[in-house]
């Protein structure tokens, strides 16, 4: 692909995708388990999805690397490590899109406290972003999360406020996410959930996990979001998982991501 051509993508995707050059977004999920789930973080348990509920995830170590729309130019790698000890945890990540022409990168930290079953997290995000010959910038994030377990049943509540006045106003400014999960039997968890923006897009998704063996599990999600659909595939060896997962999208190619998690004690 041409320079030329390479960077127009580039922009024309951080544009009308991620965001615009006047105002940061999260740079989307990059690891499987997330992927496949279209971030409903109630239904999977790992590392990753404390990036999005600082009080949900488990603990342990996850790294990925994912291919958007099937843009080898714009692979993106992350790498989260949650750390819990009793009814106490922290966690920190950092995410990177790097080219020639572009580079991004996502800096997250969290601490997050239980109190019996309900559990809440506080998380905080910078973002740098900068593109040859336009220049860079900076944006931060804060993320408040609760998780509450009753049984089989977990409920994940989240909300994002910017902490500078650079995304007011904006469409996709502070957002609001639900979602609730229930194990229906020792292989199978269902989940259900929504994401809301402050100008009340909404967004809504469906997905669903099987425990095929004791060392295979697939999961399958829907989001209204552009009719995307989520699949992907874990192999387990005790503490070790690998997965991979797909998401489609109705006129770009699908996404492709890939994943190892460890767990911790």
């Amino acid at each position: 692909m041409a320079a030329g051509n390479k960077l127009f993508l580039i922009i024309l995707l951080f544009l009308t995708a991620f965001g615009s050059l006047l105002s940061l977004e999260p740079l989307p999920v990059c690891s499987p388990f997330v992927v496949a789930s279209s971030e409903l973080t109630s239904l999977t348990e790992n590392p990753s999805t404390a990036n999005l509920n600082p009080a949900a995830g488990s603990s342990g170590i996850s790294t990925s690397t994912s291919f958007y729309y099937g843009m080898t130019a714009l692979n993106q790698y992350e790498l989260t490590s949650v750390m819990d000890y009793k009814s106490s945890g922290v966690f920190a990540s950092v995410q990177a899109l790097d080219d020639d022409s572009y580079s991004r990168k996502d800096y997250r930290i969290g601490f997050r406290q239980g109190f019996g079953g309900l559990r809440l997290g506080i998380g905080y995000s910078v973002f740098y972003d900068d593109i040859a010959g336009y220049g860079s910038q900076k944006d931060d994030l804060l993320t408040a999360g609760m998780r509450l377990n009753i049984g089989k049943t977990t409920l994940d509540v989240s909300r994002n406020f910017y902490l500078s006045d650079m995304n007011r106003d904006k469409d996709y400014s502070e957002s609001l996410a639900l979602n609730i999960g229930h194990k229906l039997d020792a292989n199978t968890s269902l989940a259900a959930g929504f994401s809301m923006t402050e100008n009340a897009k909404t967004s809504y998704k469906l997905g669903c996990q099987y425990q095929v063996t004791d060392n295979l599990s697939l999961i399958s999600s829907w989001s209204s979001q552009n009719g995307q659909f989520g699949i992907g595939t874990t192999f387990s060896v005790k503490w070790f998982k690998l997965a991979y997962a797909i998401q489609t999208h109705p006129e770009l190619k699908s996404t492709h991501s890939i994943g190892i998690m460890v767990l911790l004690p």
